[in-house]
């Protein structure tokens, strides 16, 4: 049974990583030549001395949210190259459904991987929402659709962290008091599933939260502001457009080298802590 699940993972794991990089290709394949020919060498420097910032500063920011499930560092290294390779080249952050089902392997919990990814994503996303209002004091950011979506999924995500906790002690109290089925006992079963996750929820919030934001706060400071000055377009309208073209995949200069750059940084992270690990297991012999 475990060798059959591990086949499962790694045909997954392939079949993600193969769909990546052919996005990557039919994306900028056609517009490769032109972007290379119209940035100079020090903007291209510039971008991915960014990438390396911002990849390290994000890194160190999930493994701070998983560092109690004691992972060892090559497996996270390993884990954040790959998902954040095939978040970085897959539209729509589809990526993001690849790296939940990878950290539920890691953590041996498929619920508890998606909601570390969803709390992952909440302190993210607020933090770019801060970074925006911040935008659009000082450079009159346009209100793009983009940033209502944000504003949908950090509004959602408060609203029912909040309301869980009274809904939660309703209807444990109403199902135990007034229900008695087999319906009834799986219905309380799924609900202390549910309350389970809420408390690490809670916990990690309550340890890690401002550590988390921060970080994050930082990471979109530094890429806003490589951004905005390598490009020499200081308006709210491009960081409008900058924003949309990450969600939707579109390739345009900045962007372009920053994949770029960040598919380096993996590549040496990964080949890193590989070398390392061959040569404890050599010293160990």
């Amino acid at each position: 049974m475990r060798k059959q699940k591990e086949k499962i993972d790694f045909v997954i794991h392939f079949l993600v990583v193969l769909v990546s990089i052919g996005c990557f290709f039919v994306v900028c394949m056609d517009v490769q030549k032109n972007l290379v020919e119209q940035v100079g060498f020090f903007q291209i420097a510039g971008i991915i001395a960014t990438a390396v910032c911002v990849n390290f500063i994000k890194a160190l920011r999930m493994y701070l949210l998983i560092f109690d499930f004691r992972i060892s560092l090559h497996k996270f290294v390993k884990f954040y190259t790959i998902t954040a390779f095939v978040n970085i080249t897959v539209p729509l952050k589809c990526g993001e459904v690849y790296r939940g089902y990878y950290l539920g392997n890691m953590v041996k919990s498929t619920s508890e991987g998606y909601i570390l990814v969803i709390l992952d994503r909440f302190v993210d996303t607020l933090a770019l929402i801060t970074v925006v209002i911040g935008a659009n004091m000082f450079l009159g950011t346009d209100m793009d659709l983009v940033y209502l979506v944000l504003v949908a999924f950090v509004c959602i995500f408060f609203t029912i962290y909040l309301l869980f906790q009274p809904l939660y002690t309703y209807w444990n109290h109403y199902l135990i008091y007034n229900r008695s089925s087999n319906n009834t006992l799986k219905a309380l079963h799924l609900l202390e599933g549910c309350h389970k996750l809420y408390e690490n929820i809670r916990e990690i919030i309550k340890g890690k939260f401002i550590i988390l934001y921060v970080l994050s706060l930082i990471a979109w400071m530094v890429e806003m502001v490589s951004m905005v000055t390598l490009s020499s377009r200081f308006t709210g309208k491009y960081i409008s457009e900058y924003l949309r073209d990450i969600l939707t995949g579109e390739t345009t200069q900045y962007n372009y080298f920053f994949v770029i750059g960040s598919i380096l940084i993996y590549g040496v992270a990964l080949i890193m802590v590989t070398l390392r690990r061959k040569g404890n297991r050599e010293c160990r012999r």
